[in-house]
């Protein structure tokens, strides 16, 4: 079920002195099974384009197509985007509530009116998706859990309903290195599994590692769109839109400003590690 948006625009406060054009023409589509990355700095419409295809708010406009509908159209049938796409909030550990982690990721199946057998197995099957087991988690409070568990349960609840499509809005903000790794390899572990993924942060590392495809938003419209490799071996383009390259990115270019003959579209750690045996005469083992 592809995301499709046509010459999608969206103003804050229109006809007032406060209006604020914050995308405008926007044209992609987000295939099934890919893993999008959002980037760009603070203003760039990152955060109100996923609000936009979550259908959370509606555009000033153009279209957007979830599997060739238009999710705005009259008539069209919410709790069935609701069903479709999952939405994580950064900080989502902050929306946790119930007592215990049970409860609060069978609260989104609940809600959207499974049966109660129907909930048991939707919520144990979730809590396998992200790693926590489920008798030894089931029970305990999600207040007591680490940063990087309060944020599985949290997706664990958006899997519940068992959604196509994830939208996660800087889910490793505030997580430390292992978390952060922990949390990315669950995704792509989702994302291998079939779920498509589109996702806002700031960590280039990790874009750069574990994306398929990298949309740069610069100004409210599509700034840079490619493969990792294409869009973070544009240095220039990147520091024009305030945007930061991976570490790998920032070693690539001190060695070429010392000229050291290596490859621009390099962008993981690995990849570099290999390189530089190579050109040190070593083995690539």
């Amino acid at each position: 079920m592809p995301i499709t948006t046509e010459g999608l625009r969206f103003e804050y406060a229109p006809g007032t002195p406060f209006s604020h054009v914050a995308l405008e023409d926007i044209s992609v589509t987000i295939d099934d099974g890919s893993f999008t990355s959002l980037i760009g700095h603070t203003g760039s419409g990152k955060s109100t384009f996923i609000q936009l295809i979550a259908g959370l708010i509606k555009p000033t406009a153009g279209k957007i197509y979830l599997d060739g509908e238009d999710i705005n159209q009259k008539g069209y049938d919410k709790k069935k985007l609701r069903r479709k796409i999952g939405v994580l909030f950064q900080y989502p550990e902050y929306q946790l509530f119930e007592e215990t982690v049970e409860k609060d990721i069978a609260f989104g199946p609940t809600k959207a009116g499974f049966t109660e057998d129907e909930v048991a197995v939707k919520v144990r099957k979730a809590m396998e998706l992200v790693g926590l087991d489920y008798e030894t988690f089931r029970e305990k409070s999600p207040f007591e859990l680490s940063g990087g568990e309060k944020r599985k349960v949290a997706i664990a609840g958006v899997l519940a309903t068992d959604p196509q499509i994830l939208i996660l809005d800087e889910p490793i903000a505030g997580l430390d290195p292992i978390g952060r790794q922990d949390f990315m390899e669950m995704v792509r572990d989702l994302n291998r599994g079939g779920k498509t993924v589109i996702m806002i942060s700031h960590n280039m590392d990790d874009l750069a590692e574990y994306s398929t495809r990298v949309i740069a938003l610069y100004q409210g419209k599509v700034y840079l769109d490619g493969t990792p490799n294409e869009v973070f071996s544009r240095y220039g383009h990147l520091k024009r839109a305030g945007l930061d390259l991976p570490e790998t990115g920032k070693v690539i270019q001190k060695l070429r400003d010392r000229g050291i003959d290596i490859d621009r579209e390099i962008i993981t750690k690995d990849a570099l590690i290999r390189e530089l045996k190579k050109l040190l005469g070593g083995k690539d083992d």
